[in-house]
């Protein structure tokens, strides 16, 4: 029996090195892929609740924020993930120690990293919704899962400060990696996703037309990065863009002040909208 972190960490070495996945009936694949990736959540959760201490600032005399800083360096390099990605990592580690029924499932390898992010989130805004959570996170995917959390977060949350959370949220980040491509990704408010999406559509057309007659076919995501190497190369989309923003809202009278307020807000940005 291992007695300490160093111990299983040669027992596994050790286990991966003689492994030989021929060898394995075919029966029993799943079973082993399944319990790898226990074995691998398991391992994360002992490594972000560790990283959650040294956020706190145990053996380092220096401030919180210089804290959770060298923490996040230290989750993100063991993990060989982004700084950005160890951030929202330790902070759903730091929830956990509010959360005994997220721990406990953390701890027995239920949740992955990215479903415990998703779960401990939510459950942070909305901690009634905890169970219900966990259970989803079982046999939902990971998509669905997403949903899931945003309804629980719907339950509680007020619709205009959520607006403001994600506008003050809002960015564009670019980046290279290590392979040299460049990459972009972008964080905002629904409509206005749909605004960009709205002034890049004429350009798809043409890229998908240009592609169709020169005998090309490519993935749909080609022609709108071509369409927006387009539209900046042009000076300006072709017109005002018009789109369409449905937008579902549950509990209309519950929200009737702040939902004229919220229309007040979003359609004058919004071209032609149409509120369902």
């Amino acid at each position: 029996m291992c007695h300490s972190l160093d111990e299983l960490r040669k027992a596994m070495k050790a286990y991966a090195a003689a492994f030989d996945a021929a060898l394995v009936p075919p029966g029993e694949l799943a079973r082993v892929v399944e319990q790898a990736g226990q074995v691998e959540k398991m391992a994360f959760t002992v490594a972000s609740l560790a990283a959650a201490r040294i956020a706190g600032g145990a053996g380092l005399p220096i401030g919180a924020k210089l804290s959770q800083r060298r923490a996040a360096e230290v989750l993100a390099k063991s993990q060989g993930s982004s700084l950005k990605a160890a951030q929202e990592d330790l902070q759903a580690a730091l929830a956990l120690a509010a959360k005994p029924e997220l721990e406990v499932a953390a701890r027995e390898g239920e949740l992955s990293r990215a479903q415990l992010r998703i779960v401990a989130g939510a459950a942070d805004a909305n901690p009634a919704a905890a169970a219900r959570l966990l259970e989803a996170a079982k046999t939902l995917s990971l998509s669905e899962l997403v949903a899931e959390a945003q309804r629980a977060r719907a339950e509680v949350e007020d619709l205009i400060a959520r607006r403001e959370r994600i506008h003050n949220a809002r960015g564009l980040r670019e980046w290279a990696d290590a392979y040299g491509a460049w990459h972009m990704a972008l964080d905002g408010l629904p409509e206005e996703g749909a605004e960009v999406m709205a002034a890049l559509a004429p350009y798809i057309d043409e890229a998908f037309d240009q592609a169709r007659k020169e005998g090309r076919a490519e993935r749909r995501e080609a022609y709108a990065y071509d369409a927006l190497l387009a539209l900046a190369r042009s000076g300006g989309p072709k017109g005002r863009p018009s789109y369409e923003i449905l937008v579902r809202v549950d509990h209309l009278s519950r929200y009737r002040d702040k939902w004229s307020y919220a229309e007040d807000r979003i359609m004058p940005r919004a071209g032609a909208a149409n509120y369902v």
